[in-house]
């Protein structure tokens, strides 16, 4: 059952490299999975400043629910704080996962009216995310993959 309740683990440094090596050694490049700006209930109660804006700061109302029943879990694109949050936790997974493929970024499920009752500020603020993201990867020599809602 989905919801904010806790679940799983985590795997260590040590743990991925080894998966990375015994994949490696089997002609399988595994290609990570960070998914954003959605997704991101974990890291915005741990790191509150990353919900700085969004559509109740915005004067929109409350945030809206995800498909998976949580409220503002959504990475605000107009908060600097999302992007240094952003370079660390990638600049991490890049080292980690060596694929040349590149990082899936998702930026799928993000419920409309998020970042704005206006859609098309809303397209605007998606497109910064995207744009900034791409930038990042391709400066490291890695490609942007996401869903179909990411473009």
């Amino acid at each position: 059952a989905g919801g904010p309740g806790r679940y799983g683990g985590y795997y260590s440094h040590e743990d991925v490299r080894e998966v990375v090596a015994y994949a490696e050694a089997r002609g399988i490049a595994i290609v990570p999975e960070i998914d954003v700006p959605g997704h991101c209930y974990a890291a915005l109660r741990a790191l509150p400043g990353l919900l700085a804006g969004g559509a109740a700061a915005r004067g929109h109302g409350p945030a809206p629910r995800s498909v998976q029943g949580f409220q503002g879990n959504v990475l605000d694109p107009d908060a600097e704080a999302t992007y240094v949050f952003l370079e660390a936790v990638l600049t991490e997974v890049l080292d980690l996962f060596p694929a040349p493929l590149g990082v899936h970024i998702g930026m799928d499920e993000v419920p409309a009216g998020a970042w704005s009752k206006d859609k098309g500020e809303e397209a605007l603020l998606k497109g910064k995310l995207a744009s900034w993201l791409q930038l990042f990867l391709a400066s490291r020599g890695r490609a942007l993959l996401g869903w179909e809602e990411a473009f």
